[in-house]
């Protein structure tokens, strides 16, 4: 063990070696590298010969002290080495320290802290600016990229700008743009057509191909109606091959009196041959004005031969042409005929919005505004959908199918007001309020009610612990018992178009607090909320308390069977048993 004069004496051997290795260091070259032998907290010689005197062992002669401690002792000299820095280095004030990686006490003088620190400076702005630049780079290049992606999409991917809606005598045939196969077959609304000229053909088995051509410009709905007629060629093959289709035989006898039996004979007999075309099924064929079993799509061979006026006719529909005159003969080829029939009475679609006007979408093409009616011959299904209009929930999509049972269709799309209704007071001061008619303040008694007052009521005022201004709501009068209860309330409407299974909620966000009335000890906070007369909440305590919690919590409630069509109100009070402050900031119902 080291007694105190040895202890006393290494103290002063670390002092005198801290001092003259700081005189060299300061006293030799100005080199900023010497600066890190000042971090001498770990790099002092714990050798004892060299720092502290030998003591004597008796008989023996002199000894070193590392011959006769302890391994505890040698934590006693690191702490006396310690003290021993902290105690020179703390003498001298041109000395300063700082902390390294590993909070490691490392002490240095301060003409080298501060080339230190200017180093390090001159470092963080190095690697600051490498950082930026890397920043910039991946900035520029992820735009570059952006930008590139887009030019791609702009030059190379075609711009749908244009609609085109194909139609034909024939359902089901397959549309064709500028000789590409489309998903459509006839009818259909195609949306995904640039601007420009563009070839429309249609093609079915059995038919020849029917072939259009249009230009369009950006924003256009181009209609192309493409009549079809039988091809000649599939129908002498469908006529080879149906039983029904086989010319007129008439066959010889089989037995002649008085002759031997033989087998019979066909003989053809030549006839005439029409085909009837058109856009509608279940026609009535006239022959120079005389109603015929006859019917369309179909060859019809027994018709005599000469010139012969053929009309056709459906109760509703006017064909086009009225009639065709035409020159039959026996053996000739087959002639063709095709009649367009036009309603008398097109299929209607109408569609209105109510009460506001609203943009009107059938097969996602504007078709109108507020009011549309369109008229078709064919029929078809039809999507309609609505624009938005401000401060009103846009109607649902809705689906129509003109048909001959169904040939009008009228459909109203409902606009029902979004009801928003806000009062906030800002970071001014100022109540700011949306959908609101007025906000009215006043006290309250159980056996009067609210009394409107200016004078007596809430006030308006900072609340410091949020530093937000509030409605604060407490007693109207202090010298009298009871004193009356603080209320704020709020008038509105709600529309006749209302929808009344829309639910609705009201949300106070506020708090209560500890800040009792005058001469009170009790520290609760309750209100009452009342809607048209009816009591919503009573005796309620708020979710946050402001002194405990330090913010403002939201309150909520369902108050949709609280609501009638036209004027409401909505009072918001403290009770009779409030003995806290209440701190109003935002009503909200939607």
């Amino acid at each position: 063990m080291l007694n105190d004069n040895e202890k006393e004496e290494f103290r002063r051997k670390i002092k005198s070696e801290i001092e003259a290795r700081e005189k060299k260091r300061l006293d030799g070259p100005d080199n900023d590298e010497d600066a890190k032998s000042s971090e001498t907290s770990a790099k002092t010689d714990l050798r004892t010969p060299k720092s502290v005197k030998p003591l004597s062992n008796g008989s023996n002669g002199p000894i070193s002290l590392r011959d006769n401690i302890s391994g505890s002792d040698w934590i006693e000299i690191e702490r006396l080495k310690n003290q021993a820095e902290e105690e020179w280095y703390s003498s001298h004030h041109d000395y300063t320290y700082y902390l390294d990686r590993n909070s490691n006490k490392k002490w240095i003088h301060k003409v080298y802290y501060e080339k230190k620190m200017a180093r390090e400076k001159a470092r963080e702005e190095i690697e600051s600016a490498r950082r930026k630049n890397l920043i910039v780079g991946s900035i520029s290049l992820a735009l570059f990229t952006i930008l590139s992606i887009m030019a791609v999409f702009y030059f190379l991917v075609p711009k749908y700008e244009c609609s085109v809606s194909v139609e034909s005598n024939i359902h089901g045939a397959a549309i064709f743009i500028d000789g590409k196969r489309t998903k459509f077959d006839t009818n259909a609304m195609i949306n995904t057509l640039t601007a420009g000229d563009h070839q429309i053909s249609i093609y079915k088995p059995g038919y020849t191909t029917g072939v259009e051509n249009i230009v369009v410009q950006k924003g256009d709905t181009a209609k192309v109606v493409i009549y079809l007629e039988v091809d000649p060629k599939y129908l002498e093959i469908e006529q080879a091959q149906r039983p029904d289709s086989i010319p007129f035989v008439e066959n010889e006898p089989i037995y002649t009196p008085g002759a031997a039996p033989r087998s019979a004979a066909a003989v053809k007999r030549d006839v005439t041959s029409l085909f009837i075309n058109s856009n509608v099924s279940e026609l009535m064929i006239k022959v120079d004005g005389k109603p015929t079993p006859y019917e369309i799509n179909r060859v019809i061979e027994l018709i005599s031969e000469g010139s012969h006026i053929i009309e056709v006719e459906k109760p509703g529909y006017r064909a086009e042409p009225a009639y065709a005159v035409i020159d039959l003969k026996k053996g000739a080829k087959t002639q063709y005929l095709t009649f367009e029939m036009l309603r008398e009475n097109p299929l209607a679609l109408t569609i209105r919005t109510e009460p506001v006007d609203g943009d009107i979408f059938i097969n996602e093409i504007l078709m109108g505004h507020g009011q549309t009616l369109q008229q078709y011959q064919i029929a078809g299904n039809f999507r309609i959908s609505f624009g938005k209009v401000r401060g009103f929930k846009t109607p649902v999509e809705e689906f129509a199918q003109l048909s001959e049972r169904e040939p009008s269709i009228t459909i109203i799309g409902k606009y029902l007001p979004i009801i928003d209704i806000l009062v906030s007071i800002q970071v001014s001061g100022q109540v700011e309020s949306h959908g609101v008619k007025a906000i009215e303040t006043g006290y309250y008694y159980p056996n009067t009610g609210g009394v409107p007052s200016k004078e007596f009521g809430p006030d308006l005022k900072l609340q410091a612990l949020v530093n937000q201004y509030v409605y604060e709501l407490g007693y109207a009068f202090g010298r009298r018992n009871p004193p009356g209860s603080d209320y704020l309330e709020l008038v509105f409407d709600l529309p006749d178009n209302f929808n009344k299974d829309k639910v609705l909620q009201l949300t106070l966000r506020g708090a209560g607090s500890d800040d009792t009335y005058l001469l009170n000890l009790s520290k609760q906070t309750d209100i009452a909320v009342e809607i048209n007369g009816r009591m919503v909440a009573d005796n309620y305590k708020p979710m946050n308390n402001i002194n405990r919690d330090g913010t403002f919590g939201n309150d909520t409630w369902a108050i949709s069977e609280f609501l009638r069509i036209g004027e409401n109100r909505i009072m918001i009070r403290t009770t009779e048993v409030n003995k806290c402050y209440y701190y109003l900031h935002k009503i909200e119902i939607n």
